[in-house]
């Protein structure tokens, strides 16, 4: 296994090197502040709504949350 390339960022853990799980897109909030236009996004300040890249879970998309993915 090796750290997700897409995770925000590394997992607080001592002793491992893994992606901290979260959605590098809304930080791991599951929202993202703008409105959904079509298949475009604009952010709009005040017009919170769930983040598409995540579909307002928080989790990475590449490895579901759990900071690794396998070795290619």
């Amino acid at each position: 296994m090796a750290r997700c390339p897409d995770c925000n960022g590394p997992a607080i853990t001592i002793g491992s090197d893994i992606g901290d799980g979260k959605c590098s897109w809304c930080h791991g909030t599951g929202i993202s502040v703008g409105k959904s236009i079509g298949r475009a996004f604009v952010p709009i300040p005040g017009a919170d709504v769930s983040c598409t890249n995540c579909d307002g879970g928080g989790k990475c998309q590449t490895c579901g949350g759990s900071g690794e993915v396998e070795n290619e």
